[in-house]
C-alpha cells in the first residue's frame, strides 16, 4: 500500500480557496450527509486546500479527524490483523467503529495516488458497513489521472478552473498584482488554475517601454524533453484550443513527438484535442521561447489554418515583426494605417483584457489622431469592463491627450463605470461638466456622474448633479432614457416619481436588446434602490449580477453587490446576503485597502453581528484600517458596523458615538442616502445609553436637511424622532408608526428593533403588560430572521416580565441535528461540558463549540437560559 499523506490541519492556503464557494458548499453538504466524497482536479487546482477546508468544517462541527496512518498503526497493534487482506479490512472496520461510538468521524486523505486503489477500496468497505454511524470520508486526488480514483459508491466532485471573475479576483489579491498587458497574459496562460495564477503573478518582469511584459520562469518542467517535443508544446500552447492535427502540421511533428509530454503527465489528448494537465506548461512553453520562435510558431499556425478560421487573423498579427511597419517602402503612413486596421480587426474578435491590449496597440499604430483616440477609448472601455481600473485610467489619459473632440470623449467616458466609483465625485463631475459644455451630449455622461455621486455621497455633489441634469435634453434612445432616469433618481430620489410614472408602471422595466440589457438591469436596480422599491431592486440586481458573471464583466458588480446586500438586510434575507457577500469577496480581490473590499468587509461585520457571531465580527472589523481616506459610502458602512457591534456587546454609548459619525456638524449627512438608513439604530443606541436629548438634537437638524424623503425613509425618521422624544405625543407617533402593516413586511429587522425599544420604554414606565405582545412579536421576528443575539436579548426581557417564551424557538429546536438537540437537553438539565463530553464520547472543547452554535440558533445568550427554550 502506498504512502498517503493526510491533511489534518488548516493550511495557510486561503488564497487557493478564492472562488471556491460552490465547492465548499458541496463539501459541507457531504460532511452533513455521511457522503464518501472525492475531490478531483488538475495539479494546482486547489484540491488539497479544499480538503483542508473540509477538515476545518468537520472539526468545527464536532467531528473527530482520523488519520489513515494512525488507523493503520492502530490496526497493526490488533493481534492477527496482518497478512490477510480481509483480516486487515475487518481490523480497520473495528477501529473506525470504536471511534464512531464516541462521536462523528471524518477520514480525510490527501494526494491519493491514481495507481493505488487499495486505500480507496479499504475506506469504501468501511463506509458501507458503518452507514448507521456519522462517518464521512473526504479524499483529494490531483494530477493527470485523478479521475481514476472514481468508482461505484463514491461521489466525485470535480474542481474545475476558476471562472474568469474569480481568477481576476485572486490575481488582484496578490502582492504586486499586475495591471495592463501583464494582467492579461497572466489570466490567459494560467487558464483559471490557482497555482498558475499565483506563480505567473510572481514571475512578471515589467518591461519599460514595451507593450508586453516578460516572465521569469524556470524551464525545469520541460527541460528533460526532446527538442521536438518542446517545439510541439510551444505550438500547442499558442494554438489552444486548436485540434491535434493542426498543431502537428504546423510544428512539423508526429505523434511520437508528443508522446514524451503525455508520459510526463503534462498533456492528454482526448478525442483529438490537446488538454494541458500541469498548470505551468503553457506559460513555460511560450515564455521560455525567443520572440523569433514565437513569431515563427504563429506564422506556421496561420498558414495551416483555413482562411475562415477565427484564429487565423490573430496568429497572423502575432507573426508580424512589431517594427516592420517602420520599414514600409513608398508610403510609410499608408503602411502604418494598414497595420493599425489589421490589429483593430483582430481586436474586434478578442475578449477581455486581451481585447484592451489589442485596441491599445491599434491606437499606437494609428496614423490619424482621430483613429488613435477612438481606439484608445475602446481600449479604456474594455479595460474598465474587466475591472483593471488603473489601466483604464491610463488609456483614458492617452485618449484625452490625442483628441479634444467632445462627442468622442463623452461616448468613451460614459462607459468607464468602474473608474468613477468609490472615489471622490468632484473630479468626475468636473470632467462631465467640461464635456457637456464643449458639445458632449451622451446621456451616459450623466449616468457616469450619478455613479460617482452615489458611491461618494457628498450632499454638495448631489446638488451639482441636479444642476447638470437641469440642462439635459430628452432622448428617444432606449438605453439613453434608462441612463438619464438613473441619474435623475440619484439626484432626487423623492422627486423621481413626480417626474416619471411609478417605477412599477414604467417602460424602463421592458427588456432591451442583449447588448444593452446589462446596462438597463443595473440602472433600473439602482433606481429601485434609491427609491426604496426593494422588490424591483432585488430582482434586477440578481439578474444583472448573473449576466455580469456570464459576460466576464469583472469588477462592474462592485456597487451592485453592495447595494443588493443593503436591500437584503432591509428585507431580513440574511442567508442570501451571506452568499452575495461571499461571492463579492471572491470578485473584488484581497487588497484590504481596496474601497470595495472595505465596503464588503463592513457589510460582513454587520451580518455577523446580526447573527450573533460577535467574536468573528470583532476580529473581522479589526482587519480594517481606520485611517484610509474612504468614500463616504464606505465610511458610513464602517461606522454602522462599528455601532452595531458596540451595541451588541452592551457598549451603547460607544454605539451612539459611532452612529453620530454618520452626520457632520449641523446635521449634514455624511452620505446623503446611507446616513438616513441608520437613524432608527442611532435612536435605539441613544435610548439605551440615556442620551436621548443629545441624539434628538442631531436628528432634528438632520431631518430638516433631509428634504423630500421617500415614504420608506419617512417611516424611519418618524420612529427615530419619537424614540428620542418624551411625552405622550411622541409615544402616540411611535405607536402609529408601528401599526403600519407595510413596515412589518418590508423592513422586518428594523421594525423588530424599533418594537423592542418601544417595549423597553413601556417597561421603564411601569407598563409591562403592554410591552409583552411587542416582545413576543419581536422574538418571533428575530428567530425567523436568524438574528440570534437580538433574540437572546428579547428572551431576557420576556423573563423579566414573567413569560417563558417558546413559539418560534420550539420549531427552531427541531432543526438542530440530533446530537445538538441532545447536547442542548443535557446542558439545560444542568450537566457541565465535561459531564456531557463523558456521556457522548466527545471532548469538553467540542461540547463547548456545539453550545456556542446552539445559543444563537435558539435565541439565548447563555447556558442558564436553555431551560426556557428546550422543549420538555
Amino acid at each position: 500500500m502506498g504512502m498517503i499523506a493526510m491533511v489534518v490541519t488548516v493550511r495557510a492556503m486561503e488564497t487557493m480557496l478564492k472562488g471556491r464557494a460552490a465547492e465548499e458548499a458541496a463539501i459541507r453538504a457531504a460532511i452533513a450527509t455521511n457522503t464518501f466524497l472525492v475531490l478531483t482536479g488538475d495539479t494546482g487546482a486547489g484540491t488539497s486546500a479544499l480538503l483542508g477546508r473540509g477538515v476545518e468544517i468537520a472539526r468545527a462541527e464536532g467531528f473527530q479527524i482520523a488519520r489513515l496512518g494512525a488507523l493503520l498503526a492502530a490496526v497493526h497493534r490488533v493481534p492477527g490483523s496482518g497478512g490477510d487482506p480481509l483480516r486487515l479490512r475487518m481490523a480497520v472496520l473495528a477501529v473506525v467503529e470504536s471511534l464512531c461510538r464516541r462521536g462523528p468521524v471524518l477520514i480525510a486523505v490527501d494526494d491519493v495516488p491514481e495507481d493505488d486503489r487499495e486505500p480507496v477500496a479499504l475506506l469504501l468497505f468501511v463506509a458501507r458497513r458503518l452507514r448507521e454511524h456519522r462517518l464521512s470520508v473526504l479524499l483529494a486526488a490531483s494530477g493527470p489521472r485523478a479521475c481514476a480514483v472514481a468508482g461505484p459508491g463514491l461521489t466525485v466532485l470535480p474542481v474545475p478552473p476558476l471562472s474568469p471573475a474569480a481568477a481576476a479576483g485572486l490575481v488582484d489579491s496578490l502582492p504586486g498584482a499586475p495591471t495592463g498587458w501583464a494582467r492579461a497574459e497572466v489570466l490567459r496562460y494560467a487558464g483559471g488554475n490557482p497555482r498558475a495564477l499565483i506563480e505567473l503573478t510572481r514571475a512578471v518582469v515589467p518591461a519599460a517601454g514595451a507593450a508586453r511584459p516578460s516572465f521569469r520562469l524556470s524551464g525545469e518542467l520541460t527541460a528533460g524533453l526532446p527538442e521536438k517535443t518542446r517545439q510541439f508544446l510551444r505550438y500547442a500552447s499558442l494554438a489552444a484550443p486548436e485540434d491535434m492535427g493542426t498543431v502537428l502540421a504546423a510544428a512539423g511533428a508526429g505523434l511520437a513527438d508528443c508522446r514524451p509530454a503525455e508520459d510526463a503527465g503534462l498533456i492528454t489528448v482526448p478525442a483529438g484535442r490537446i488538454v494541458f494537465r500541469h498548470p505551468m506548461v503553457r506559460a513555460i512553453s511560450v515564455f521560455s521561447a525567443t520572440p523569433e520562435q514565437r513569431r515563427e510558431a504563429h506564422r506556421r499556425l496561420a498558414e495551416v489554418l483555413p482562411p475562415g478560421s477565427p484564429s487565423r487573423p490573430w496568429h497572423r498579427l502575432h507573426a508580424a515583426d512589431p517594427d516592420a511597419h517602420a520599414a514600409s517602402a513608398g508610403d510609410p503612413a499608408a503602411g502604418l494605417g494598414a497595420s493599425a486596421a489589421a490589429v483593430e480587426g483582430v481586436a474586434r474578435l478578442a475578449t477581455g483584457l486581451e481585447a484592451a491590449g489589442l485596441w491599445e496597440r491599434a491606437a499606437e499604430l494609428s496614423s490619424r489622431p482621430a483613429d488613435a483616440a477612438r481606439r484608445y477609448g475602446r481600449a479604456a472601455t474594455e479595460a474598465d469592463r474587466c475591472g483593471d481600473v488603473r489601466w483604464a485610467a491610463h488609456l483614458w489619459q492617452r485618449m484625452t491627450a490625442t483628441t479634444g473632440d467632445a462627442a468622442m470623449l463623452s461616448t468613451a467616458y460614459a462607459d468607464l463605470g468602474n473608474m468613477a466609483m468609490f472615489r471622490p465625485a468632484a473630479p468626475v463631475l468636473d470632467v462631465v461638466d467640461r464635456l457637456l459644455n464643449t458639445g458632449g451630449d451622451d446621456p451616459g455622461l450623466l449616468a457616469q456622474a450619478a455613479r460617482a455621486v452615489l458611491t461618494d455621497g457628498d450632499p454638495a455633489d448631489v446638488r451639482r448633479l441636479s444642476t447638470l441634469l437641469a440642462g439635459a435634453a430628452p432622448t428617444a434612445d432606449g438605453i439613453g432614457q434608462v441612463r438619464l432616469a438613473f441619474a435623475r433618481a440619484v439626484a432626487d430620489p423623492a422627486g423621481w416619481t413626480g417626474r416619471h410614472v411609478p417605477l412599477r408602471d414604467s417602460a424602463l422595466l421592458r427588456p432591451l436588446p442583449p447588448a444593452a440589457e446589462r446596462i438597463r438591469l443595473l440602472c433600473v436596480a439602482g433606481i429601485a434602490w434609491v427609491l426604496d422599491d426593494a422588490d424591483i431592486a432585488v430582482d434586477h440586481y440578481r439578474r444583472a449580477l448573473d449576466m455580469v458573471s456570464r459576460d466576464e464583466s469583472l469588477g462592474v458588480s462592485a456597487i451592485a453587490a453592495v447595494a443588493l446586500t443593503e436591500v437584503l438586510f432591509d428585507l431580513g434575507m440574511f442567508d442570501e446576503a451571506a452568499i452575495r457577500l461571499r461571492d463579492a469577496a471572491d470578485l473584488v480581490g484581497g487588497n484590504p485597502d481596496s474601497p470595495v473590499r472595505r465596503a464588503v468587509t463592513a457589510q460582513r461585520v454587520t451580518l455577523l453581528t446580526r447573527r450573533g457571531d460577535l467574536d468573528a465580527a470583532r476580529a473581522l472589523l479589526d482587519t480594517v484600517r481606520a485611517d484610509r481616506p474612504d468614500s463616504r459610502l464606505v465610511r458610513c458602512l464602517l461606522h454602522r458596523a462599528s455601532g452595531q457591534l458596540a451595541a451588541a456587546t452592551g457598549n451603547h454609548g460607544d454605539a451612539l458615538d459611532a452612529y453620530l459619525k454618520l452626520f457632520e456638524p449641523g446635521g449634514r449627512p455624511l452620505h446623503y442616502l446611507l446616513s438616513q438608513r441608520s437613524v432608527v439604530e442611532l435612536a435605539i443606541a441613544a435610548a439605551e445609553s440615556d442620551r436621548r436629548a443629545e441624539a434628538h438634537a442631531v436628528l432634528v437638524a438632520a431631518h430638516a436637511r433631509a428634504v423630500r424623503v421617500s415614504p420608506r425613509r419617512a417611516w424611519s425618521w418618524t420612529v427615530a424622532l419619537a424614540l428620542t422624544s418624551d411625552g405622550p405625543e411622541a409615544e402616540e407617533r411611535l405607536r402609529a408608526a408601528l401599526a403600519d402593516p407595510d413596515a412589518v413586511n418590508r423592513r422586518p429587522y428594523e421594525y423588530a428593533r424599533a418594537e423592542l425599544c418601544h417595549a423597553d420604554l413601556l417597561r421603564s414606565r411601569r407598563r409591562p403588560i403592554r410591552a409583552r405582545p411587542m416582545l413576543e412579536h419581536a422574538l418571533d421576528a428575530f428567530v425567523r430572521l436568524g438574528a440570534g443575539h437580538d433574540a437572546a436579548a428579547v428572551r431576557e426581557r420576556l423573563r423579566a416580565v414573567g413569560i417563558r417564551a417558546q413559539g418560534a424557538a420550539d420549531a427552531t429546536f427541531t432543526t438542530l441535528t440530533p446530537q445538538r438537540q441532545l447536547i442542548a437537553r443535557l446542558a439545560a438539565g444542568g450537566l457541565s461540558n465535561r459531564d456531557i463530553a463523558g456521556r457522548l464520547g466527545l471532548s469538553p472543547r467540542t461540547v463547548g463549540f456545539h453550545l456556542y452554535q446552539i445559543y444563537p440558533a435558539l435565541g439565548v445568550a447563555r447556558r442558564a437560559q436553555l431551560r426556557e427554550v428546550v422543549p420538555a
